[in-house]
């Protein structure tokens, strides 16, 4: 999802900013950054499809495909999306 957040950050607070946060979260040692292979790519696309009720983002499923595969079960989001999915337990 930092797609969704460099996005919107550039989008609310401007460019440089946006450019700061990716900066700071490239050089975190707190932070792991995931990549979305081929199969978490697949497994995205399965969900796409499956929940035609919803208005889930393509983003929002390779969100949820990566968090199977890499067994987190607990999200901190204000994004409902997770909750509709059904998959984990959503914080606040």
């Amino acid at each position: 999802m930092l797609d969704e957040s460099y996005t919107i950050i550039r989008l609310r607070a401007g460019h440089p900013i946006a450019v700061e946060f990716g900066e700071a979260v490239r050089a975190s040692r707190l932070l792991r950054v995931e990549s979305i292979t081929p199969h978490i790519l697949n497994r995205a696309w399965v969900i796409f499809k499956t929940f035609s009720d919803k208005t889930f983002s393509f983003t929002d499923c390779t969100s949820f495909a990566l968090m199977e595969e890499l067994g987190i079960a607990t999200v901190f989001t204000v994004d409902e999306h997770f909750r509709q999915y059904g998959a984990f337990t959503v914080k606040p």
